[in-house]
């Protein structure tokens, strides 16, 4: 379970650096901007809503061990590592890449199972981060809309 959260997790740090690869060498500047402007300011809102929240994780409230390595307590809703996965697989579909979007976003839903399955996570943790990712996707969606 350990391997499989760290290999999906990588491989979302590698789908994003190449979305910006692909839109920079597209000439795709703007979409490369909101993207990684979006996705940076989303991150930094899911962090700060984690440490305002500070929601106890499972093993916290007398659950099992987790069985993925986590430090560290509390900081449970929204998953950030699922908010990125999600958000970085809808960020591809904003770009106009549907089947790397539609992949990711298997992957996505598998890293939210391995988180709730490994201990980590409440599964309303895995649906907030969605949701959440689905926003800042709307917002980079309509951004690109505007921008033309």
């Amino acid at each position: 379970m350990e391997s499989a959260n760290r290999i999906i997790v990588w491989v979302f740090y590698a789908a994003f650096g190449l979305l910006g690869i692909v839109l920079a060498t597209g000439g795709r500047l703007i979409a490369l901007a909101v993207c990684y402007g979006v996705a940076a300011i989303g991150f930094a809102s899911v962090t700060v809503m984690r440490k305002a929240i500070a929601a106890p994780r499972p093993y916290q409230d007398g659950g099992q061990a987790p069985r993925i390595v986590r430090e560290g307590e509390d900081d449970s809703f929204p998953s950030r590592h699922c908010f990125s996965a999600f958000l970085i697989a809808s960020l591809w579909g904003v770009a106009g890449y549907p089947v790397v979007c539609s992949t990711l976003l298997i992957l996505a839903v598998a890293l939210g199972v391995l988180r709730v399955r490994g201990g980590v996570h409440y599964p309303k943790d895995v649906a907030g981060a969605f949701a959440m990712a689905i926003l800042f996707a709307l917002v980079a969606f309509v951004l690109l809309q505007w921008h033309g």
